[in-house]
């Protein structure tokens, strides 16, 4: 029955969870359990948030939870128990899904009832917006996957007991302290409430309060945007593909490779995109599984008798040579011919030892055959 405020109609549940500090329905200041037994994963959000958040704002953003939401668009509602502000963006490929918010909600107009006069559109994939989770908001519907992630704090989050609040501290959880929550809220207008369906005017204010705004929203650079869906229009088929397959390389494919790596290498790294680096690596794994391959092809070769150590010592050095130098180590190339030669050209002396190793050996078997009859 949890999140019934948002859930939109003729749902049943929707996906939803809350990471980090939680207030139990007996009053308790807890750990939320997939955070006590997944802390990996709240440790993340935490430090992409701290690697991402805007700039402009000197204090490190109070928050004791993070809710997660995916694939649904809450309906109008507002949060209960927030303190100070809340730090949201979404993340996905999807359209629509815009937030709606009223600045001036004191909580005293029905929220249907809410005019439309007030309420603010923010496009929370184009980046990060500030607001007042406590005045009323919901989510535009959408196309597409759509993730959200909300930093906020809880009310009275001062009475979390001391070893909660270590553990979390330790996920990365940020508690506001009174300073830097009080410089936290001064970011946002206060709530001015209705009159007839208008926003009341403004009061007097200190000249401290003129640079609180209605919302703040810090958009991200649409060529980094652009850079981040071409990503994810990659991941997808890559994803779909068989784990651990690696695609059989195609005639000449090998001297293409060793091109495009040059040609990498030559560029300078601050020029490469995300997506670049991404492939590179990718690349480079399936040099290291085709390496691994040659390999367990000569290991069998090795136990089977059809080689020698020194051979399969030998081709072993030669598929590391190949992949280094962009090659199929286990396709066929120009020198293909020359490098059975090398493998065949071995002393007398190595070969004949093998030999009577393994002639002792199929006379052992055949003495032990005979012994039984």
């Amino acid at each position: 029955d949890a999140r019934q405020n948002v859930m939109p109609e003729g749902q049943e549940y929707v996906f939803s969870d809350t990471l980090g500090l939680i207030r139990a329905r007996d009053g308790r200041y807890m750990e939320k359990e997939a955070t006590k037994e997944f802390p990996d994963v709240t440790r993340l959000l935490c430090q992409w948030f701290k690697d991402n958040k805007p700039a402009e704002m000197a204090d490190d953003f109070p928050f004791t939870s993070i809710n997660v939401n995916f694939k649904y668009a809450a309906r109008r509602h507002r949060d209960g128990n927030n303190c100070g502000p809340s730090m949201i963006k979404a993340l996905g490929k999807f359209s629509g899904g815009r937030l709606g918010y009223w600045p001036n909600d004191d909580q005293k107009t029905e929220l249907d009832a809410l005019p439309v006069s007030d309420r603010e559109s923010l496009d929370l994939k184009d980046g990060f917006a500030l607001f007042n989770g406590n005045c009323a908001h919901e989510v535009d519907d959408f196309e597409g996957e759509r993730f959200s992630l909300v930093f906020f704090s809880i009310g009275k989050s001062w009475k979390t007991p001391k070893e909660v609040k270590d553990f979390l501290t330790g996920c990365g959880i940020q508690f506001p302290t009174e300073e830097v929550m009080e410089r936290t809220k001064a970011l946002l207008q206060v709530p001015r409430g209705y009159t007839d369906g208008v926003a009341n005017s403004a009061p007097a204010e200190p000249s401290s309060a003129s640079k609180a705004l209605r919302v703040r929203h810090w958009p991200t650079d649409p060529a980094e945007l652009a850079e981040a869906d071409a990503e994810l229009d990659e991941v997808a088929p890559a994803a779909a593909e068989t784990p651990g397959a690696v695609p059989e390389a195609a005639p000449g494919a090998g001297a293409a490779k060793a091109k495009a790596k040059a040609k990498a290498k030559a560029k300078p790294e601050k020029e490469r995109t995300r997506t670049q680096k991404r492939q590179a690596k990718r690349n480079e794994k399936a040099d290291e599984w085709n390496t691994l391959a040659a390999e367990e092809r000569l290991a069998k070769k090795l136990r089977t008798g059809k080689i020698t150590s020194a051979q399969f010592q030998k081709g072993v050095r030669k598929s590391t040579r190949r992949a280094s130098q962009g090659d199929d180590p286990g396709g066929s190339s120009d020198d293909s011919d020359s490098d059975d030669e090398d493998l065949s050209e071995e002393s007398d002396a190595v070969k004949a030892e093998d030999s009577r190793w393994l002639v002792h050996r199929r006379k052992k078997k055949r003495g032990c055959k005979s012994k039984k009859r």
